[in-house]
């Protein structure tokens, strides 16, 4: 939480005009599921907070994003986007995937499982104001 708050501060006395970030955090997974859920949570929140489009790397298999992602997956691996609110829906819009098209995330817990079927995927949020979590599945 102390690093994702002093970027905030950071990002908001800027002496340039910051238009998107990208944040890469590592060990924020850690080995425990409910350290792992309280990070993304709080990375969920700072990228609220901070109005820019960006994106955070919080391993090696997931982005939390406010921007489009474009081809991170090989033909025929599977992923999932999940939006990180409780209370809100998120429209996203998926390609080169087998379940392509407009989709609603109506919380968390209604994220869509997919599969690459094309050589780029492209996954963009529509109408969000909260990040997305795209995890790559193993």
């Amino acid at each position: 939480g102390a690093i994702a708050s002093l970027l905030e501060y950071d990002v908001r006395h800027a002496m340039v005009s910051i238009e998107s970030i990208w944040v890469e955090v590592h060990g924020a997974l850690g080995g425990r599921l409910d350290h792992q859920l309280a990070n993304l949570f709080e990375w969920s929140v700072s990228l609220m907070r901070m109005g820019l489009p960006g994106t955070c790397v919080v391993g090696p298999e997931s982005v939390l994003t406010m921007e489009p992602v474009v081809g991170a997956f090989k033909k025929g691996e599977r992923f999932s986007v999940m939006g990180m609110s409780v209370n809100q829906t998120a429209r996203v819009q998926i390609t080169g995937a087998k379940y392509s098209g407009e989709f609603e995330l109506r919380q968390a817990s209604h994220g869509i499982s997919n599969q690459a079927h094309e050589t780029q995927v492209e996954i963009v949020p529509l109408m969000t104001n909260f990040p997305l979590l795209v995890t790559k599945l193993l």
